[in-house]
């Protein structure tokens, strides 16, 4: 005999904001509940930048943002540097000067300096990378360098910030997939959070607890709009 298991508080019956996965595509970002306008009410300074030109918020085909959605945005720098009837054929050559260089440099050489401005105000930002892992699993260890010498030169920068270091999904397709460990991996996609350094010694041991239960994007959201609210 099975027993009824209770619905989940995301999933009661609500009717959509759209009818169908098409309209929601095509229907423009600019006046939804994007988290980084949140943010931006409520005085933060805001950055985003991606290493693909086309970008996460239009995918598959959508409309995305129809004006800039950021105060710092560095989507027009990679239109012109590796996109369709924007790409600029000097850009390349004149930025990276014919160095093995990763598009991941080029981001947080961006957030490090914005880090750097407005020491008067709350900043937030989203710094998201797609080539790096996206299609090759072993890529990611040849960044380990890299991001440990970011990560440490940037230690005083982030002791009152929160970080939220995460993936939105492991590798969904290859041999390494068809395996158990790519498929746990694909599931779980990697996450780690540091939070500010005055709150630690209060919050660590429930993060510790929070580590060994299911973690869902509804709760990356719910806690991303408390941390204006604390604040």
């Amino acid at each position: 005999m099975y027993g009824v298991i209770p619905k989940s508080p995301f999933s009661r019956g609500h009717i959509g904001d759209y009818k169908s996965r098409d309209e929601a595509c095509k229907t423009p970002l600019d006046k939804e509940q994007f988290i980084a306008f949140r943010y931006k009410d409520d005085g933060y300074v805001t950055m985003m930048a991606e290493d693909w030109a086309l970008g996460a918020f239009l995918w598959p085909n959508c409309t995305g943002f129809q004006k800039t959605p950021m105060d710092h945005y560095m989507k027009p720098f990679h239109l012109r540097f590796d996109y369709g009837k924007y790409k600029s054929p000097d850009l390349h050559k004149i930025i990276h000067k014919d160095s093995c260089r990763d598009y991941h440099y080029d981001i947080f050489e961006y957030l490090q300096k914005f880090l750097k401005a407005y020491q008067d105000k709350p900043k937030f930002s989203i710094s998201w990378i797609s080539y790096l892992t996206h299609d090759e699993q072993n890529a990611l260890s040849s960044a380990d360098d890299y991001f440990y010498h970011f990560f440490n030169n940037t230690k005083k920068d982030f002791e009152n910030s929160y970080v939220f270091f995460m993936g939105d999904h492991g590798l969904r397709f290859g041999k390494m997939r068809e395996t158990l460990t790519g498929e746990i991996e694909d599931n779980n996609p990697f996450f780690f959070l540091s939070i500010p350094k005055p709150l630690r010694a209060a919050l660590i041991p429930q993060l510790r607890k929070n580590s060994k239960e299911l973690i869902t994007h509804f709760d990356i959201y719910a806690t991303l709009n408390e941390i204006p609210q604390i604040y």
